[in-house]
């Protein structure tokens, strides 16, 4: 985090953020009018869960390449991102306005991002991964 003070009372903190997919938005529009509908999830142990995740699957075509090009140099974190979509789940934390820690989806998110990030450079410590 990078402070900058803009008074004496008032400071801003600018965080760096990484940014959520072009997907994302979509999915999570999908989740929330799945759940305003009274019938979808009905007799799921976790309506909400059955409401977020109906229909979505996990891309296994995208983690296979993602498992074949994560040692390749030329796989960008850039790519690596892109294809963290493969996962649906992830679009669960961007439901709720706050987690049971008390931090704000927004921060849950990129704390689980970051740790997929710390896998991609630790794999590639024999490419770039080093540079981070």
């Amino acid at each position: 985090r990078v402070s900058t003070p803009t008074s004496h009372k008032n400071e801003h903190l600018l965080i760096k953020r990484v940014p959520l997919p072009s997907s994302t938005a979509a999915a999570v529009a999908a989740m929330q009018m799945r759940l305003e509908s009274p019938n979808i999830g009905q007799g799921s142990p976790s309506r909400a869960m059955a409401c977020a995740m109906m229909g979505l699957r996990t891309d296994w075509e995208r983690v296979k390449k993602i498992a074949s090009s994560i040692l390749k140099p030329e796989y960008s974190l850039r790519e690596f991102n892109e294809d963290l979509c493969s996962f649906p789940e992830l679009n669960l934390y961007l439901l709720q306005e706050r987690t049971i820690s008390g931090n704000s989806i927004g921060d849950e998110y990129q704390r689980t991002v970051g740790a997929f990030f710390a896998i991609y450079w630790l794999m590639r410590s024999q490419v770039d991964g080093r540079e981070g």
